[in-house]
């Protein structure tokens, strides 16, 4: 059959139309990928400057905690040399045990907090682990064999249905056929082209995007 000149004239106009569309839709979506990262980087500097705040704000309470320490070993220092420097054994015996009683306490408070920091922490990650452990290898080959179950019994029905699903195919492919002896196929190129830039992922991934955590 021979090309009718006036339907490829159309197809030729259709496709610079499309052309054009598909140019302005990539510009429009490579804008709004652009707003997204800079909304990104913006909130990524937010996040910084609060952490660099906090940050520094935990180190001028440990900075002041560590001057109270070497204030108050300074202040039994002194009370170790004045009970040195007295005759009196009685007095230097008493204040030798109330300085004694004075250190230990703050000690033993300190390896307590510690102590109840690690359990809690543990605590933690045993429920965590006992969780975890509850399923038992049985219950998990249970819904391996479960989930594999649909796909090994296909029915009669199915079958037939496929094989009326191929003959359609198979006829729409024949009459396309036909079609194309008569114009150039290159609308459905530009298409497929269009549908597979999916900017919708690239949107998800730039807006997934976090600082990562040390």
């Amino acid at each position: 059959m021979v090309i009718n000149e006036s339907d490829q004239q159309k197809e030729i106009a259709s496709l610079e139309s499309c052309t054009e569309d598909t140019l302005s839709y990539i510009g429009k979506e490579f804008g709004v990928l652009h707003q997204i990262l800079h909304e990104k980087e913006e909130d990524i500097k937010r996040q910084f400057q609060e952490l660099k705040e906090l940050n520094l704000d935990e180190m001028q309470d440990a900075l002041t905690s560590f001057k109270d320490d070497m204030s108050s070993c300074t202040k039994h220092i002194a009370s170790i040399k004045a009970a040195l420097a007295t005759t009196d054994s009685v007095a230097f015996l008493k204040d030798f045990k109330d300085l004694m009683d004075e250190v230990k306490e703050g000690h033993f408070k300190c390896v307590e907090d510690d102590t109840g920091n690690a359990n809690y922490e543990e605590w933690g990650t045993s429920d965590e682990e006992s969780d975890s452990s509850d399923k038992s290898p049985s219950d998990s080959e249970g819904e391996k064999s479960a989930q594999a179950e649909p796909g090994d019994n296909k029915g009669l029905g199915a079958i037939l249905l496929e094989e009326d699903k191929d003959d359609s195919e198979e006829e729409e492919e024949e009459e396309e056929g036909v079609e194309d002896d008569r114009l150039v196929p290159v609308m459905t190129e530009v298409e497929e082209f269009t549908a597979s830039l999916d900017f919708e992922a690239w949107k998800l991934m730039l807006k997934s995007i976090e600082p990562k955590e040390d």
